[in-house]
């Protein structure tokens, strides 16, 4: 009786381990799709929509962060100065899981004009990612 309750709670148990443990791409998948549900309560100066988009194969998620600034010079230097911040905030909240950048994912984050041109684009990665928490 005490060998098969044994048995039985091995079983739940394990059942339960394995139900907890996920690996890398289904992280990346969850985080994409969370990313995207809470997008529209998104807050930064100049941002107007965020989306992000997974690439499982590459292990790799898009964040796109479209602004209402023109392509110009001037806005090339306020996103110069204020995207590595937003994106350094996000991490320190937890918006960007340094879990997943540890785990080899990488973040390819564009900072787009009104127009959708590129203002800035930022890589975080295992390489990068002490840099920016410094800045």
């Amino acid at each position: 009786m005490i060998k098969k309750i044994s048995q039985i709670s091995f079983a739940i148990i394990m059942v339960i381990m394995f139900a907890g443990c996920k690996n890398t791409k289904q992280k990346l998948q969850e985080f994409v799709v969370k990313y995207n549900a809470t997008a529209s309560s998104f807050k930064s100066e100049n941002v107007t929509l965020t989306t992000a988009r997974g690439y499982i194969n590459d292990n790799k998620i898009e964040l796109r962060f479209e602004t209402d600034l023109e392509l110009n010079e001037p806005n090339k230097t306020l996103a110069n100065e204020t995207f590595p911040a937003l994106l350094k905030d996000m991490i320190d909240k937890g918006q960007i899981p340094q879990e997943l950048v540890k785990e080899g994912v990488q973040f390819d984050a564009y900072y787009l004009a009104d127009d959708n041109t590129v203002l800035m684009k930022q890589v975080i990665n295992k390489e990068s990612l002490d840099g920016l928490l410094k800045e």
